[in-house]
């Protein structure tokens, strides 16, 4: 009976706390939050700390971001499953808490430029254009 107790015990001591599923950085911190979001549960503080648990739909990492920016706001970090988004994806990322895009300005070599219905130029953001196949 001791030996099943201290098996017990070293088992509960030796399990390591959840890790968390998601985790971003507001830009412009306000109000705690919190949402459950495509299966995750977003919990946010008045930092602009906001972490989640959950598995989350399977989704790619960038449209889950456009996701959260477009509820939460503009965030300078965001991760999932321990990789962080790049500052170009971030900028991608963060159009979505300005908006759809009115214009696509193209630009030489098959970009364009979004432009922002507000007239914002969505970070310096450049797309690349699939060039159409004959």
């Amino acid at each position: 009976m001791l030996l099943m107790t201290l098996i017990s015990a070293t088992l509960a001591v030796a399990q390591p706390a959840p890790a968390l599923d998601a985790a971003a950085t507001l830009s412009a911190p306000g109000e705690a939050r919190r949402l459950v979001l495509d299966g995750r549960s977003w919990s946010c503080g008045t930092d602009g700390a906001c972490v989640a648990r959950g598995p989350g739909a399977s989704q790619p990492a960038l449209r889950e971001c456009r996701r959260f920016v477009a509820r939460f706001g503009a965030v300078t970090r965001y991760e999932r499953d321990g990789t962080a988004l790049t500052e170009a994806q971030l900028a991608q990322c963060n159009m979505a808490a300005r908006g759809r895009f009115c214009l696509m300005l193209p630009l030489s070599a098959g970009r364009v430029r979004p432009i922002g219905c507000d007239g914002s130029e969505g970070s310096g953001l450049i797309l690349p254009v699939a060039e159409p196949t004959g």
